[in-house]
Order: C-alpha cells, then structure tokens, then sequence
C-alpha cells in the first residue's frame, strides 16, 4: 500500500511539472493580463514563468530526446537580426528647409513639382557597416524594415530613397523582412499593406515579421500574422528582460489556447535584444557581455537557437565593440550564426516542428 501511495504521488508530481511547463509554453497566463505598459506590452513581472534565464520547456524537450542539429554538425545556432528604424541623419521631410530666400523657393518649387531630394544617410548607421561586421564572422543576418508614411510615428526613412540597399543586402546573402508600425500588430488590414508595399519596392518574397517596440497580443497578432500569409514572426520576447518568455529556445509553432490549435506560423522567440540590456535591465557592459553568453552556454547546452536583436544604429563605438565580442563568442564556440529565413527553411527541412509538437502534446493533460 505505501508502495502504490508513493507511485500515485510521484505521478501527480510529475502531472503538475507538465501542466506547469505546458503554461509556461503557451504563455497562458499573458491571455488574461491586465497590466500593460504604454505600449500594450506585457511586462516580465507579471508573467507566469518565473525562470526567465532558463529555457525550461526546451530543456525538457531535450531530455525527452529532442536533438537537432545544424549545418555542419553544429550544436546550436544564432539567428541573427538587425531591425533598420534610423537610416536618415534628420527626418527627410524637413531636414532641406534652408535659410536664404533663393534656397526657400527653390524648396517651394521642388515640393510643388514634385522633386524629392536624396536622403541623407548617417554614416555611422550605413547597412554596410553591419554586413561587413558580420561577413567578418561568416555570419548572415535579417534586417527587418519599416514600411512607413510620412504622417505615421517613428518614420524616419521612405524604401523608395533607400531601395538601392536591397539588392546590396540579398547579394550578401542576406534576409529583408518586415518591421510593423507601431499599431500593425493588431491591425491586419495595416500589415498587409505594409507587407505589400516593402515586397513591391524591394521586389524579394517578404517572410519574416517583427513589429515595431516588441508590441504583441497574444493570441490575436498571431493570428494575423498567419492569415497575412508571414512564413515565421521574431517578435515575442520581452522589451523590458532578455531570456526566454516562454521557456524556449527553439522555434515553434504558437499554441492557441483558445482555440485548442497550434497556428500554421513559426515563431523564433527573441532572446536577447540591445535595448533590452542597456536600457531596460540597465547592465554596464561588463555585466551584459557575462549574461548574454551565459544564455548563449544554455542555448548550446539543449541544441537551440538564439534569436539575437541588434539595431543597425549601435554598430560603432562601445556599442559596435560590443557586438563584436558576441559574434567572436559565437564563432570561437562554432555556432551557426545565421539569418531567420535561413534557419526556417533547415527547420522545416528537417521537420522539426512535427517531432516537436508530437513531444509538447506529452505536457498537455
């Protein structure tokens, strides 16, 4: 009898560890949060995962014999990504306003005619700087772009002043995805125009997704990212700490628990963004440089992925060195450092998404 006791309690421990990790997964407890910062986004402190420097749900998919490997019979791999929100040195709608009369209407006659002057890009922010760093280190990247108006926040840059980087950037071998505006997430109509429009003027497949300050509803921008027709989103991750949000550092396929489904989209969970560690968690570089190859170490101990954010505009000074010190890191360890589409493609290849789902369906009761 004590036997049989100690069987009954030894399963329904383990049933409470699945459930729990199951949660954790399908970040269950953001469908009901109530605090939300400006943005709409949801804060690290009120997440349900408590364990946010550890990929618990990949771990344990580890252990129950999940084991991909990448090209060249790496162990883990870095998706690298760089989201373009500065290109311009001044906001092109008002950086030619001149002082002399003569230049005034000259000015005048351009805007009524039509003439658009050349953007003026700072140097310190050229694409050129980034792909030639991580050429350096035999490493692809994604760079997610805005698409948009003059009228619309945090507009800085029109792709038909900046189309010429396109091709520069696909002959790299390099990814162009679509960085949404602010609002885009949760406007479906919104980000397919957009999605239009950046696939129109940089005339290359648009399949990867990022929204503009990590704004996400779960499970609604999902749902309309799959229903736009995106092959993978980068988004979820949290603005305000790095790690895994929902204990995973391997793509997936976002479970709608609504529903009951899993989505027909790939989702690379973001693990570490610049923002997020000089910002937010507020490290001195000593401190963030520890901490991102500590989760780099937790990656490769369970074969992942880690998604990685870099903005184009941090690629000089201490910021720019800084960088260089995590594609040295991930080269010297022989990881594979390489763009979304990239890794997407090996994924599905591989089918690595079915074998992983059939392992999750063992958390859900």
């Amino acid at each position: 009898m004590a036997m049989a006791f100690l069987r009954t309690m030894f399963t329904k421990k383990m049933n409470d560890e699945k459930n729990i990790l199951w949660d954790v997964f399908t970040a269950k407890s953001e469908y009901s949060a109530a605090e939300k910062d400006e943005y709409g986004r949801v804060s690290s402190k009120f997440t349900s995962n408590k364990e946010l420097l550890y990929p618990v749900v990949s771990k344990y998919l580890h252990k129950s014999g999940f084991q991909p490997t990448y090209p060249g019979n790496r162990k883990f791999a870095v998706c690298l990504t760089h989201d373009v929100d500065l290109l311009a040195k001044y906001d092109p709608n008002y950086r030619y306003v001149p002082h002399s009369f003569e230049n005034k209407v000259r000015h005048t006659a351009k805007k009524i005619l039509g003439i658009k002057e050349p953007v003026q890009l700072n140097p310190d922010w050229r694409l050129e700087k980034m792909i030639s760093l991580d050429k350096k280190y035999n490493a692809t990247a994604t760079y997610f772009f805005l698409a948009l108006k003059k009228n619309e926040k945090d507009f800085n840059y029109e792709l038909e002043q900046i189309k010429y980087l396109f091709p520069l950037l696909v002959n790299s071998g390099c990814e162009i995805g679509l960085h949404g505006s602010h609002e885009a997430y949760r406007n479906l109509s919104g980000m397919i125009r957009e999605k239009n429009t950046l696939q129109e003027i940089a005339k290359t497949k648009i399949a990867g997704y990022r929204n503009h300050f990590l704004r996400f509803s779960i499970p609604e921008t999902w749902s309309h990212l799959a229903s736009a027709g995106f092959v993978y989103d980068t988004t979820f991750g949290f603005a305000d700490h790095i790690g895994f949000r929902n204990g995973m550092c391997y793509p997936f396929s976002p479970f709608n628990v609504k529903t009951g489904n899993f989505f027909d989209l790939l989702e690379l969970p973001l693990v570490i963004m610049d923002v997020s560690l000089f910002h937010y968690m507020r490290f001195s570089y000593r401190d963030a440089l520890e901490q991102c190859c500590r989760l780099i170490d937790e990656v490769e101990s369970c074969r992942g992925v880690l998604t990685f954010l870099w903005h184009n505009n941090y690629v000089t000074g201490e910021m720019g060195e800084f960088y260089e010190s995590i594609l040295k890191y991930v080269y010297n360890k022989n990881g594979w450092m390489t763009s979304a589409i990239d890794l997407v493609k090996w994924w599905r290849e591989k089918q690595y998404s079915q074998l992983m789902q059939e392992l999750l369906h063992t958390l859900k009761q």
